[in-house]
């Protein structure tokens, strides 16, 4: 079986076009939720709640294949790799592009259906990205398209790791996107009770006694992963190594509340460690009231030393983008021994965690898991990261 290691990072965020400029961005607490307002945004003059996290310098209109595509260039490039190497792709997104669907339905009130493009059926299936990432890059290698809720992003992942680590492939470019700034999306979230009620910048609390819902955000995060052996061939840099996943499913409710601990349990059984061994949790914490703390009460069984973080005050909730997201957020925690603060935390409702509030936390750390889950569809992911050391 291959070790494997993270070599290249992208992302797109409402902090940043880059994952250096969102991790710098998130380090100093700054916040990228923001009124949805102004040209382009007439359409959700009547939403009850009107912020979101928005895409700078007029991204959020973009296609989920656009922001893949830009992500995967990213990480590409960060990585050092190039041509001649074999490069496979996994990536995911939880629905068709809402953007896409919606201007075909501006055609089709405007032209009927003989308006319609010929290339309709392509982009309106979730493997499209896949498609547009491999005329950018030169993609020759293992494919796969993942969509798992909420866990998209962090399942994409995993799955790339599985096939490195098992000798299907030596590179993979693995991540998701998230496009839906929509008004009909965002209703719909609403009505199911997502949502926080409040529509401040700040509602979404993670952790907090006063956390009410998240805040809806979009973006896309793309990361290298690669054989160790590999990696070292080429004399690449390395963020960290991937060297334990929990992938579950559980959709009894009954013992939901028990997912988050086992899924992180599980990660870190794989990596035959400790739980006081782990520096960083990097929480999904997505401010829902019962489900953090579900995550918390996890937290404090195993992992009670750690230092607890979470992004989805500052950035909002990226869907199927979001776990992506933390994966590579969490590679950066370990390679810049610095980690983020939790947004908008001022009263947790489990007190026993030691929280990265107010202001980041600097220090040497080996171990960061992330977590990604998806409680309506019963998916929960964690992946355990650790700081390379090459004679281990």
């Amino acid at each position: 079986m291959n070790r494997v290691v993270i070599t290249g990072l992208g992302m797109v965020t409402p902090l940043g076009r880059t994952a250096v400029e969102t991790f710098r961005r998130l380090c100093l607490g700054e916040i990228g939720v923001k009124e949805i307002d102004g040209p382009g945004y007439e359409d959700f003059s009547d939403l009850p709640v009107r912020v979101a996290g928005i895409l700078p310098n007029g991204l959020g209109k973009k296609t989920y294949q656009w922001l893949s595509v830009e992500t995967a260039k990213e990480a590409y490039k960060d990585s050092g790799l190039s041509e001649k190497h074999e490069i496979g792709v996994v990536f995911g997104t939880d629905n068709s592009s809402f953007n896409y669907l919606q201007n075909v339905r501006n055609v089709v009130s405007e032209k009927g259906l003989p308006g319609l493009d010929s290339e309709f059926a392509n982009n309106y299936s979730v493997s499209s990205n896949i498609n547009e990432i491999s005329k950018e890059i030169c993609i020759n290698g293992y494919s796969s398209v993942i969509t798992a809720g909420f866990a998209t992003g962090q399942a994409s992942v995993i799955h790339a790791y599985n096939a490195i680590k098992y000798q299907h492939a030596s590179v993979i470019l693995a991540g998701s996107s998230e496009d839906y700034i929509n008004p009909s999306f965002l209703m719909s979230l609403y009505k199911a009770g997502y949502m926080s009620r409040e529509g401040e910048i700040n509602s979404c609390r993670p952790f907090d006694i006063a956390r009410d819902g998240l805040i809806y955000s979009n973006g896309s995060a793309c990361l290298v992963l690669e054989s160790l052996e590999h990696a070292l061939s080429r004399n690449a840099r390395i963020y960290c190594e991937v060297v334990g996943t929990g992938f579950i499913t559980n959709t009894n409710k009954d013992s939901m509340h028990l997912a988050p601990r086992e899924c992180m349990k599980k990660a870190i059984d794989k990596a035959g460690v400790n739980g006081k061994d782990v520096s960083i949790v990097n929480c999904d914490a997505s401010g829902y009231r019962q489900f953090d703390e579900w995550e918390a009460n996890g937290v404090e069984e195993l992992c009670q030393n750690s230092l607890v973080t979470s992004h989805k005050g500052n950035l909002g909730h990226m869907i199927s983008a979001s776990g992506s997201c933390q994966s590579a957020l969490s590679c950066l925690m370990l390679s810049n021994n610095e980690v983020p603060p939790v947004g908008n935390l001022i009263i947790p409702t489990v007190e026993n965690l030691n929280y990265v509030c107010r202001e980041s936390s600097k220090g040497e750390y080996d171990y960061a898991i992330s977590n990604s889950y998806s409680y309506d569809a019963g998916v929960f992911t964690s992946i355990l990261l650790k700081k390379l050391k090459v004679h281990a």
